[in-house]
């Protein structure tokens, strides 16, 4: 986010070093607690050390010593390199994504642990950080072999993420106090994403995939992607109150999160905690807003029906990661 901020405020005239410097102290430091093998560890604590300790608010513990979010780091110091052109930013997101193409596209096929307060389990999240990491590194990567497993691993990740979503949709009916909740009730509930294995739980996550898809689609030229950037573009606005019919004090970009909605009735935890709202939210439904305007020229997909693959290619070339381009154009 503070590169974003930087890239922008740059673009526009305004050099905040005092960022710039920041984003480079936190590089560092990350590039130097990398492992050996290229892994990262899941948690650590503001000394640089592992963190492995008990928390009540998380079952059994952070599970610090996991490795299975390396996926998770990789695009923002590729981000990093186009930025500064440090070559150890480079080595080290290589590295990270060697690790996680051998460890868990190859070895698991699946992918773990993509959110903080649910360590360790096979979740959308991580699905989404792998796609990110694998794209990032096919831009990346200048060696043909390690190019090529890129792009046969970023699809695999852009079919586990699609894997999450609902296809289809059905309205819900709601009880109680989830009455003034239920933004289903006529429906929305295709493009909400399941949260994790073993859970009905389920919110609007994919909403941040639809940027991803679209860039998938540009390198394969495969229809499906685009399909599902359409509909992860259009549909996870749905469950939001983008005509006001919610109230909710007027917010039109308000969404439940952790909802269920398996059984065709919704259930939220929104509720429980007293109306909450939580920012990231708002951030994966903006988020690809920009990144789409940002690499290929218009924020709205329908907007590019009329633009050759070849120079959506060419775009996407221009625009790499979005370390140094962002906004490019």
């Amino acid at each position: 986010g503070i590169l974003d901020a930087y890239l922008i405020a740059k673009k526009n005239g305004a050099n905040y070093s005092a960022w710039y410097n920041y984003l480079v102290g936190v590089t560092n430091k990350i590039v130097s607690i990398q492992n050996s093998n290229g892994s990262f560890n899941r948690c650590y604590e503001t000394n640089g050390s592992v963190c492995t300790r008990v928390s009540s608010s998380v079952p059994d513990q952070y599970q610090g010593a996991s490795l299975f979010n390396t996926p998770a780091i990789v695009r923002f110091l590729s981000r990093m390199y186009e930025l500064t052109g440090t070559a150890s930013y480079k080595t080290a997101a290589l590295n990270a994504a060697k690790w996680a193409y051998n460890n868990m596209y190859t070895t698991y096929a699946k992918y773990i642990g993509g959110a903080c307060d649910n360590p360790d389990v096979v979740d959308k999240e991580a699905s989404a950080y792998a796609l990110y990491c694998f794209t990032a590194a096919y831009q990346l990567e200048t060696d043909a072999t390690w190019k090529a497993k890129y792009f046969e691993a970023a699809e695999h990740a852009a079919c586990s993420l699609m894997s999450w979503v609902y296809s289809f949709d059905f309205p819900c009916y709601a009880t109680g106090t989830n009455v003034a909740y239920n933004s289903m009730e006529d429906g929305g509930v295709i493009g909400f994403s399941f949260i994790a294995t073993g859970q009905q739980g389920a919110d609007n996550f994919a909403a941040i995939g639809y940027y991803e898809m679209f860039k998938v689609y540009v390198m394969t030229g495969n229809v499906a992607y685009l399909d599902m950037a359409y509909s992860l573009q259009q549909n996870t606005k749905l469950c939001t109150n983008y005509d006001g019919r919610m109230g909710w004090g007027g917010w039109r970009s308000l969404c439940p999160e952790a909802t269920t909605v398996s059984e065709f009735q919704f259930d939220t935890v929104d509720n429980a905690t007293g109306g909450a709202w939580l920012p990231w939210t708002g951030a994966c439904v903006m988020d690809p807003i920009a990144k789409t305007r940002h690499a290929f020229g218009a924020q709205n997909l329908y907007d590019l029906e009329d633009v050759s693959l070849t120079t959506l290619q060419s775009r996407l070339n221009t625009a790499k990661n979005m370390g140094a381009n962002y906004p490019f154009a």
